[in-house]
């Protein structure tokens, strides 16, 4: 089958902005389905927006998909209050929450010296033994006598423990 490309329709833009005005409707009325697909609508463009605020270095630590994902929550636990009527009014709520959303997320991992990004140490300088050093440098006779220690702590809190336990 062959098909003539002056025949074939995509949807135009138009379409979309109607299918979004009627699920803003259905969901006015109460249809949380309508809701859900609604928001669908506008995750791309609330993805790209949070991806484009987001910085570099907080990118490390948060995702824009996990940005929408709260939007989305609280457009759902919120619509209730949104009094707009028209696509561009929920468009505009919706890109509101997620830039509130985007800020929130900056200002939990920027300024905070114990979540400072440039604090970070690879997991790769850490050993899967945690008696010993990482490196020879740290063998300091304190820090021997530190380990010994919290070994002795740790075996004799052990030998408290009931015979089960124990094992």
């Amino acid at each position: 089958v062959v098909r003539d490309p002056m025949f074939v329709v995509e949807p135009s833009e138009s379409d979309s902005q109607i299918r979004a005005a009627d699920l803003l409707q259905a969901a006015m009325a109460g249809s949380n389905s309508s809701l859900g697909q609604l928001l669908q609508e506008y995750r791309d463009f609330l993805n790209m927006l949070a991806d484009e605020e987001l910085g570099s270095d907080v990118k490390a630590k948060a995702s824009a998909s996990d940005v929408v994902q709260d939007s989305f929550l609280e457009a759902k636990r919120d619509f209730g209050q949104f009094t707009g009527k028209s696509t561009e009014e929920f468009q505009a709520w919706l890109r509101r929450l997620t830039l509130n959303n985007v800020a929130n997320v900056i200002r939990s991992f920027q300024g905070t010296e114990k979540r400072d990004i440039s604090r970070e140490v690879p997991a790769s300088e850490f050993t899967n033994d945690w008696r010993k050093p990482s490196s020879e440098k740290d063998k300091t006779a304190s820090s021997i006598v530190i380990q010994d220690e919290l070994l002795d702590t740790l075996q004799s809190a052990i030998r408290r423990l009931p015979g089960h336990y124990q094992d």
